[in-house]
């Protein structure tokens, strides 16, 4: 979902830089799949996208089920490293992982490395549970992009954040487990559950 997501993000820039000024038309797939060739191939316009399946599955979800909320943003922290237990080390020395889950720490480093640390512009909000263990913090983690912030607060759109929490569960990379300070475990079920069918 991540990679197909900016997939679509980076075929809509190409498409907006290409054109001619007067000339703005611009079509898009909602479905879109790189292959092993590196050929990008639209999906069949007649089937539900996956995109489309997930943001509604999440449509529903916020309804019965909402999930933390991103904390104010005014304080940005710079992810500089990730151990093998998927603990990230953020600049100011603080350590925090994912509050309420369990995960497969290899693809979740990986992903981590690639997107949160390797990606400079890329900074990290968290909200703790209160549950810390060996001095390191449990949290809802979202990852932010200032620039784009700044935009959405223009626009009147509100806080923008991706919640990392839940793209390692629908990435299939963390299972859910109940824990001390814990309270979106019934959440985090149904968004695992949801994974599993995909």
């Amino acid at each position: 979902m991540i990679f197909k997501t900016l997939t679509i993000s980076i075929l809509f820039s190409l498409l907006i830089s290409c054109s001619e000024p007067e000339d703005r038309t611009i079509t898009i797939s909602a479905c879109a799949k790189s292959l092993s060739n590196g050929e990008v191939v639209e999906c069949d316009e007649n089937a539900e996208s996956s995109l489309d399946i997930t943001i509604k599955f999440f449509n529903n979800l916020d309804k019965i089920n909402p999930g933390p909320k991103i904390p104010a943003l005014h304080e940005y922290h710079t992810a500089v490293n990730v151990n093998e237990k998927g603990v990230i080390e953020l600049k100011n020395g603080q350590k925090i992982a994912f509050a309420g889950m369990q995960c497969n720490y290899i693809d979740l480093k990986k992903y981590i490395d690639g997107f949160m640390i390797k990606d400079k512009d890329a900074r990290i909000v968290y909200l703790p549970t209160g549950y810390t263990k060996e001095n390191i913090v449990f949290a809802y983690i979202w990852e932010v992009f200032p620039d784009v912030e700044r935009e959405y607060k223009q626009r009147g759109w509100g806080n923008y954040g991706n919640p990392t929490h839940e793209t390692v569960l629908v990435s299939k990379w963390c299972k859910p487990v109940e824990q001390e300070g814990h309270k979106f475990h019934k959440r985090f079920t149904k968004i695992n559950t949801f994974a599993e069918t995909r």
